[in-house]
């Protein structure tokens, strides 16, 4: 049999993504003669831990290869205290490493990974609350130049305005120091509807070439809820929409080609801003009853017809069949292009998507 205990007084490690100093700590090592394997029990107390940009302080890990829960550990990065970073090392049924990291606060996470990105993210994001992102690697893999792991994210609850969901694999060669992120299910929630996305696989070298594709399935979106996101002045609304947005992605940016959303049934929107915009000025008789028409309309049918980038003057028409009760009974059918204020949503909504190049910028730092 062989057995020892090493003890580490205010220790310090240097790795290429780790810096770990004031470590202290005490570990057992048992091996007997059997063909059980060794035995390792011990705590490690480490005062501060620096990985990936965050600095994490007074972090205690306790290990015990006797036990199920063979490794964990609990611990936030300094100032942020409403963020938990948790590990565990388990090794039944099946041997594998899980972190979990979790927020009270969406935007705190955001500030601590992609700062950059805090004014893009903020409006999509300060309302979808928890935000917890779990990573589980077989600890097979990790002894490998190509380390796999399986990620889930749960962004907000179906009670808050917005929710992401999402799962899949992400796959880090060590060799080329490249991450393959491969997107199996993502379904964002958003006014009260949901929109699935098409399962994808990206790079993050990935720069736009080939062009890719996704599509994007829209079931339900409340019409009323989806104005208020899109912060139109003026515009109320009741229904609900359905259909599909092709989005291709590409040097360009981002593209809708032939995106379509039709109403769930009847509705009603009403348009009284207290200035139109430049598409829907003019003095002359037609232009005052079209902006009358808009003051309150009732539609049977309507379709959304959007096409071009995604940026606030993306290309948006809007087809309907209903009536005003100013005008009676009489049927009225609309042909209108917009401006692009849905694009700003839906661009708030695509940009939920980039951590990865944040964290790759990070690893980079690292090395120099």
């Amino acid at each position: 049999d062989v057995s020892f205990t090493t003890t580490l007084n205010e220790g310090r490690l240097n790795l290429p993504n780790l810096e770990l100093s004031r470590a202290s700590g005490e570990l057992t090592y048992t091996k007997t003669n059997d063909a059980k394997p060794p035995v390792v029990i011990g705590q490690l107390v480490a005062g501060k831990i620096n990985t990936l940009g965050a600095l994490l302080q007074n972090v205690t890990v306790n290990l015990d290869t006797t036990k199920p829960e063979a490794l964990y550990f609990k611990t936030s990065p300094a100032g942020y205290k409403n963020i938990t970073l948790t590990g565990r090392w388990v090794t039944e049924p099946d041997s594998h490493l899980e972190v979990i990291l979790g927020s009270a606060n969406t935007l705190d996470v955001v500030e601590l990974l992609a700062p950059d990105k805090h004014d893009d993210l903020s409006s999509w994001v300060k309302d979808a609350n928890p935000l917890s992102v779990t990573l589980t690697a077989p600890i097979a893999s990790l002894q490998n130049d190509q380390k796999k792991a399986s990620y889930q994210i749960n962004l907000g609850t179906p009670k808050t305005a917005k929710q992401l969901v999402a799962s899949g694999n992400i796959l880090y060669d060590a060799e080329k120091d490249n991450v393959v992120v491969d997107l199996k299910k993502t379904n964002i929630g958003i006014a009260d509807g949901k929109i699935d996305v098409s399962p994808f696989t990206f790079s993050s070298d990935y720069a736009g070439t080939p062009p890719l594709s996704v599509l994007l399935k829209v079931t339900s979106v409340d019409m009323s809820k989806l104005a208020n996101l899109a912060d139109v002045k003026g515009l109320t609304a009741k229904g609900r929409l359905s259909g599909t947005l092709p989005v291709v992605y590409s040097t360009n940016g981002i593209m809708f080609t032939n995106g379509s959303l039709k109403s769930d049934g009847t509705g009603s929107f009403a348009y009284t801003p207290a200035e139109f915009p430049p598409s829907l000025q003019g003095d002359d008789p037609r232009m005052e009853t079209v902006r009358k028409t808009l003051s309150d309309y009732r539609f049977s049918k309507l379709n959304v017809q959007m096409n071009g980038l995604v940026d606030d003057k993306m290309k948006t028409s809007l087809s309907a069949e209903g009536i005003n009760p100013t005008f009676g009974e009489r049927p009225i059918k609309l042909n209108l292009n917009l401006d692009g204020d849905l694009g700003a949503v839906l661009k708030q909504t695509f940009q939920t998507i980039d951590f990865s190049d944040n964290i790759k910028s990070q690893l980079e730092k690292k090395k120099k």
